[in-house]
């Protein structure tokens, strides 16, 4: 795979999780200044609850597809020519 398609994907996940991390960084912010951060310390006990339950599910749909045949790609034979 080519590295400029690599960065490109890279740098998407990247924004992505800054997308999904500053709303929630503000949301604890508001949250521990307005009611402590005994309740906000309820949001991260809910985020780990809900990641963890995504990878369950994510393991068990993994596990009750079956595994696809690999294609076996032969690379051609290097040419005598360009050999020498």
């Amino acid at each position: 795979m080519p590295s400029t398609v690599r960065t490109g994907v890279a740098s998407g996940v990247s924004a992505l999780s800054w997308m999904a991390f500053l709303p929630f960084a503000l949301v604890f912010g508001v949250v521990s200044r307005d009611h402590g951060v005994r309740d906000a310390g309820w949001m991260l006990v809910a985020v780990t609850v809900l990641a963890g339950l995504l990878l369950i599910k994510v393991a068990l749909v993994g596990r009750r597809r079956p595994a696809r045949p690999v294609e076996v790609v032969a690379l051609p034979e290097p040419s005598p020519a360009l050999a020498a």
